[in-house]
């Protein structure tokens, strides 16, 4: 498409004028690949149920399970149906954090806490936690976590 383009508006066929989006797009594209692999060694979901993979991305996110004690009604987790309790604050909470960890990597300035490292913090009851985590789902912590989850949760 860029060549014929090229061709059409006259400026020639040098097909060094524009390698620049071929190279973009396929480091594009290893980029995702390479993000996929690690989401994937990480989290450990390949070859899991939908609902393995819910449980398994829950213990994976927030592997302090600090909200785990006072969920008021277990009916309104379910897994099966891909419904679960949710507020806006804790939407907001996210949208937050995130926004301070890109303007962090922007500026250049402050620690990035990447995985296997974690973050939670419970805006109900104010508690932090910080979490290393080395292997993702495959640390004996989070296999216990896991289990854990999948026995309260009826899985």
């Amino acid at each position: 498409v860029i060549q014929i383009e090229m061709e059409q508006d006259g400026r020639g066929t040098d097909p060094g004028a524009h390698s620049f989006f071929p190279d973009a797009i396929e480091a594009q594209h290893s980029l995702v690949k390479e993000l996929m692999a690690r989401v994937e060694d990480y989290f450990q979901l390949a070859g899991r149920s939908a609902l393995e993979k819910a449980v398994r991305f829950l213990v994976g996110l927030a592997p302090a399970l600090l909200h785990r004690h006072y969920l008021a009604d277990r009916s309104r987790v379910d897994l099966r149906t891909k419904k679960g309790p949710s507020t806006v604050i804790a939407c907001e909470l996210c949208a937050g954090i995130a926004a301070s960890e890109v303007l962090k990597i922007l500026l250049g300035r402050g620690k990035v806490w990447a995985a296997p490292h974690g973050i939670q913090f419970d805006g109900y009851r104010n508690k932090l936690a910080h979490t290393w985590r080395p292997g993702g789902n495959r640390n004996p912590i989070n296999r216990l976590a896991i289990a854990i989850a999948k026995n309260q949760l009826g899985i």
